[in-house]
């Protein structure tokens, strides 16, 4: 068996070996850890505007410039699924 790198197995140094895998893995984790932190942060920053827009035209409602349909159209929901979202993040809000 001939092992990648190696002429013969006599050249064969495991320390060495083992510390070229222990590298690999170590450059794989860090790849893979700024992938999910960027995958995370793409997927937070369209919850907050998500958020952020709900929150924007319950207050419209609220000031009687909307009604709960217009601004449910504008956000691509139901009047009851509206009414609950807003709800829940108003909710949200006072609790911090």
């Amino acid at each position: 068996m001939v092992i990648p790198g190696y002429e013969c197995i006599t050249e064969y140094d495991e320390a060495k070996h083992m510390a070229q895998i222990a590298g690999e893995m170590a450059r794989l984790a860090q790849e893979n850890f700024k992938k999910g932190f960027k995958k995370g942060f793409r997927e937070g920053f369209k919850r907050g505007l998500k958020k952020g827009k709900l929150l924007a035209l319950a207050e419209v409602v609220k000031d009687g410039l909307l009604s709960v349909s217009e601004a449910a159209e504008f956000a691509n929901m139901t009047v009851p699924e509206f009414e609950a979202e807003t709800a829940k993040l108003l909710s949200e809000r006072e609790s911090i």
